[in-house]
Formats: C-alpha cells, structure tokens, sequence
C-alpha cells in the first residue's frame, strides 16, 4: 500500500517510470539481502559459537600440555647435573617463556641453569630471576639419568672450566669466553700477556674429559695488571679428628666411601687430594680441590653411605 502511495505521489510529481522502475528495484534487493541475511548467515553464526569455544578451549590445553612438557625438560636437564642436583630451584614456563626462581651458591650455577633451560627445543626466552646464595647447599637425593637431547654434560662441563679458570689469580680479572662442544674446548677472549694465554689453556687442558682445547684468546696491547688474590690457607685438622678410628664399623664405613671416590675419580681432577677420616659414624673430609662442584661431589657421596651420622666438608677449592 505504501509502495503504491509513493508511486501515485511520484506521478503526481511527474518523476518518470525509468526513476520509478529504479526504486522498485532497489526495494526488492534490499528485501532479499535481509531475507538471505536472517535464514542463511544468521542460522549459521549461531551453531558454530559451541564450536570455537570448544577450539579455543582445545588450543588453550595445548598450550598447557606444550608448557608442561617444556617444563618436565628442564627439571630434568637440571636434575642430571652434578652442579645443580639437589638444589631447589623452581620453573614456570607460559607460552614458552620460561622464569626460574630459587637459590643457588655461584653465580656459575645461575647461569648454567640458564643455559640449560635456553637449550630445550620450544623455550623462547629464559627470565632468570635465581639468586646467589653462597651458602646454599643442596638436598640429598637420587640423580635420575634421562634421555634428554640436551647436551647436559658439555654445559656442565662448560660451568667448570669457568670456575677452574676464576681460582686462578693471573686469569680471573682476564676477559676469557670458554665454549664447550662434545668435550672439545674454544677459548675466545682477551688476556694481558703470552704466558696467561698459555697458562690458561694448560689449567683447562688438563681438566678431566677435555679432548682438545683450541686457543683462540688474543693479547692485550695495554694489559694491567691483575690483582694479586691471596691463597686461602688450608684448615688445620685437630689431632684428634686426624687420629684415625680402629673400631671396626668405622673401618668397614671408610673403605666403602673411598671405593665410591674412587668409582667416581673421573670426576675429580685427583681424587687422591680428598681426605676422609671417620670416627663413630661421623666423617670429616679435608684436602683440596680445583673447583667447588668436586668439592660438593665428595660431600654427597659421603652422604650416600649407609651408617654417616654426620658430614664436615673441610676441602679446600683452589688451584694448586
């Protein structure tokens, strides 16, 4: 009826039937554009909202599954090393970004947790928030050997060599980069003269498990000096401690401690620099070591022996 009204209007105004036929049309489009709209597109958006909710959903566990995974991973890949077993460190991964929060004793130790996290496949960045406590220690445990296609050993490995390098006064102020690779040793960096060149690649050469160590560091033209770092003198031990036990547990305890030091001597630069003397169940270790983890190494396997009552670490962690 409208429709009519406004084509009488229009002749009335004297528009033409070409203008008339126009309108019409238009009309028409408009009508079938929203009959199309409300019985095609509209039915269709409605049942599929179930749909991508259920996908989003699908994705978002996914992802979890995914950070979970790379979480599990790193655990792992700290727990093999003898560094940082034992110590509690905490790992949160969100979408591939990966904080790690606890305390470890070095600031060696944090950046090899770090590394290790960096080498998992599917980790995109590593936010490293643990802090440096010297007197953290770790707690007794098993060591679980996994099958992880992080080279575990070699960043390990890579942390030691760091740590053999700052006990040595000439070399710890030098700007030496150690990089490890199937046991094979570059050094890159800066140090002030020939002989620490040399010197260096001869601390690290004879560390245990090094295959071959190439020499890359180059020398200063205007070194300064390093600063002169006093030895640490090493602990008296009591004449009485030193005096060996003759009971015949305590005898029966020290001969499994020294079979497990030795049955672990590939570790240690010479295990024969660690002292073990036990009376009534407790044990005192005294000697010196290259670098910390033999150190923490001999204390944890005291640990393990059945029968310790307690443990006094008194190793000493210098270069001889």
């Amino acid at each position: 009826m409208n429709l009519l009204l406004l084509l009488r209007k229009a002749d009335e105004m004297g528009i033409n039937a070409g203008l008339r036929l126009l309108v019409i049309s238009l009309l028409l489009v408009l009508l079938m554009l929203m009959t199309y709209y409300f019985l095609v597109i509209n039915r269709s958006i409605a049942p599929n909202l179930p749909s991508q909710q259920n996908a989003l959903k699908a994705e978002d566990s996914e992802r979890q599954k995914a950070d979970a995974a790379l979480m599990s991973k790193i655990k792992s890949a700290i727990s093999q090393t003898k560094r940082l077993h034992g110590y509690s460190i905490g790992v949160e991964c969100k979408d591939g970004m990966v904080s790690l929060n606890g305390e470890v004793p070095t600031d060696i130790d944090k950046e090899l947790a770090a590394n290790l996290a960096k080498e998992i496949v599917g980790v995109k960045e590593v936010n490293n928030q643990l802090r440096i406590v010297p007197e953290a220690t770790p707690l007794p445990g098993e060591n679980k050997n996994l099958d992880l296609s992080v080279n575990v050993d070699d960043l390990e490995l890579q942390a030691n060599l760091r740590e053999r390098i700052i006990s040595v006064p000439e070399l710890k102020a030098q700007s030496i980069e150690i990089k490890v690779q199937n046991r094979q040793v570059t050094l890159t960096g800066n140090v002030a003269s020939e002989q620490q060149k040399i010197r260096a690649e001869q601390v690290l050469h004879n560390y245990p498990k090094v295959t071959t160590v190439t020499n890359l560091l180059r020398i200063r033209d205007a070194a300064k000096p390093s600063p002169a770092n006093a030895k640490t003198p090493i602990p008296t031990v009591p004449t009485d401690q030193a005096t060996p036990v003759t009971s015949s547990k305590d005898n029966e305890l020290l001969q499994v401690i020294r079979a497990s030091l030795q049955a672990n001597r590939a570790e240690f630069s010479d295990v024969n620099a660690v002292k073990v003397v036990c009376r009534n169940g407790e044990v005192m270790l005294s000697g010196s070591v290259p670098i910390r983890a033999e150190r923490a190494l001999a204390e944890r396997l005291v640990r393990e022996a059945t029968g310790i009552t307690n443990v006094k670490n008194l190793i000493v962690v210098g270069v001889k």
